[in-house]
């Protein structure tokens, strides 16, 4: 196996374990959901007080999470790797079982060096550089449970946008630099109240990272203008590549209003 194709092996398999996460938790977001129908109609012929349902009478949320991020490597495999992220959520009750969301996530992660100008997929590997991103972001958020909780618990799934930015981008040998990008945020969440204020926070998104390879890639030379193997098979693989980068977090969440 060359270097390249074990770097895209390790890429798909970090992607495999981050999607395995993600189904267990949807997983478990929908049988949560589903022992809540049966439930839904405690307005009749139901003690109030003996209802697993609670409203949540606050209307603001501030979280912190600390998460895995499982970087993809992305085809040519000088994507970001996988590494332990820290996140910040402000939530706002807009009405009933709708919530806006605003994120930022600090990412110091790493990514491969490749120098195309080498003759062979060994030498190409010249090391690993720093890449510390920074998400930011705003979602959607629908409670499954509308603004109850039911057994303390309220499941919830979120979509929006944001960016995504290296705060300190190099250029490699072969023209590539990892900077800016526009990112899709689909997420799950549960939200477990421990008291009127406080509580925990469990989440899965998937940041979607682009990447752009340069002609270097495709088509590269050595010194002498000599044509090497492509780092990427121009008839396989495209210029452009958008990566999923599953990560799953856990946390604290003060909950209030103002």
């Amino acid at each position: 196996m060359s270097m390249r194709t074990g770097r895209r092996a390790g890429g798909q398999a970090a992607n495999q374990r981050g999607m395995t996460l993600a189904s267990a938790l949807t997983l478990v977001l929908l049988l949560s959901v589903g022992a809540c129908d049966p439930l839904l109609g405690q307005g009749v012929g139901h003690d109030p007080s003996d209802s697993p349902f609670r409203d949540i009478n606050t209307h603001q949320t501030l979280s912190f999470l600390i998460g895995r991020f499982g970087g993809s490597l992305g085809n040519a495999g000088v994507g970001a790797q996988s590494t332990t992220d820290f996140g910040f959520r402000f939530r706002n009750r807009l009405s009933g079982p709708l919530e806006l969301m605003i994120g930022t996530t600090i990412i110091p992660s790493k990514r491969n060096v490749i120098d195309p100008t080498k003759p062979d997929s060994a030498g190409r590997q010249v090391g690993t550089v720093d890449y510390n991103m920074i998400t930011a972001d705003i979602q959607l958020l629908l409670s499954l449970t509308g603004a109850k909780t039911w057994h303390t618990l309220a499941p919830w799934i979120a979509f929006g946008f944001g960016v995504e930015t290296a705060t300190r981008p190099t250029t490699d040998p072969g023209g590539y630099k990892a900077g800016l990008n526009f990112t899709f945020v689909p997420s799950i969440g549960l939200d477990v109240h421990l008291s009127r204020k406080l509580g925990l926070v469990f989440e899965a998104r998937d940041n979607t990272i682009r990447y752009e390879y340069p002609l270097a890639y495709f088509a590269p030379t050595d010194s002498t203008g000599k044509a090497l193997a492509p780092v990427l098979d121009p008839a396989r693989f495209s210029d452009k590549q958008l990566t999923h980068n599953f990560t799953i977090s856990a946390g604290f969440s003060y909950h209030f209003t103002f």
